[in-house]
């Protein structure tokens, strides 16, 4: 078929016990109900419309509700899409929010900022010394932290930033403030093979740490 074409339904065919309905044009295919209990295979065109029983849609544009579209993507709640791993995920318009269970690889990473979050880092015996936070050098020069600490001996709270030339590190604290005057962590900095690395170490028992950073590029 060649220029648009309008139905009110199209219904899928049976053989044997499987529905399916194959439409190749090189226009556009609008229909009112579009019901089919197998395979769907659209061309260059795009469908429009809503789709009832869609077990698989291949080729061209799809716009409307879709029950189910496979290939380990299938519709979730309303509003929802859950899908298992794939190689690209695009959003047409904004993507209000993704929720993602696992953890999150990407060469690039675009985003108004980068922040991170760890928690309850224990810090062991007085005098340890723990890694709270690394990077890589090449990824970020410079570095905003908030930490929490708690202990034995009380809370504390710091703010500090870190800049590097990826052979040093420098810090500087310019907040902090305890429950007891006393400090309960010092922190420190360091560039090890190619890895910018933020440490703590333990001045009072049982002390564990919340970090909570912003990396800033080149």
């Amino acid at each position: 078929m060649s220029g648009e074409t309008q139905f009110n339904s199209i219904s899928g065919y049976s053989l044997g016990n499987t529905y399916t309905i194959i439409i190749d044009p090189i226009g556009n295919v609008y229909a009112n109900n579009l019901s089919v209990n197998g395979n769907s295979n659209f061309g260059s065109g795009t469908m429009s419309g809503n789709g009832y029983g869609l077990h698989n849609i291949n080729g061209g544009n799809v716009t409307g509700a879709v029950a189910n579209a496979t290939y380990s993507v299938s519709a979730g709640t309303s509003g929802t899409v859950t899908t298992n791993a794939q190689p690209n995920i695009t959003s047409v318009g904004t993507l209000s929010n993704l929720v993602i269970s696992g953890n999150v690889t990407a060469n690039v990473l675009l985003s108004e900022s980068v922040v991170g979050n760890r928690a309850n880092i224990s810090l062991g015996a007085v005098s340890n010394t723990v890694v709270i936070d690394q990077f890589l050098a090449s990824d970020y020069r410079v570095a905003k932290y908030v930490i929490k600490a708690g202990g034995d001996l009380g809370f504390q709270g710091i703010e500090t930033l870190l800049v590097h030339d990826s052979i040093n590190s420098n810090i500087t604290i310019y907040g902090s403030i305890t429950t007891t005057g006393n400090e309960i962590v010092t922190l420190t900095s360091s560039v090890t093979a190619g890895t910018v690395q933020l440490s703590a170490t333990a001045l009072s028992a049982n002390i564990t740490i919340n970090v909570t950073s912003i990396y800033v590029t080149d």
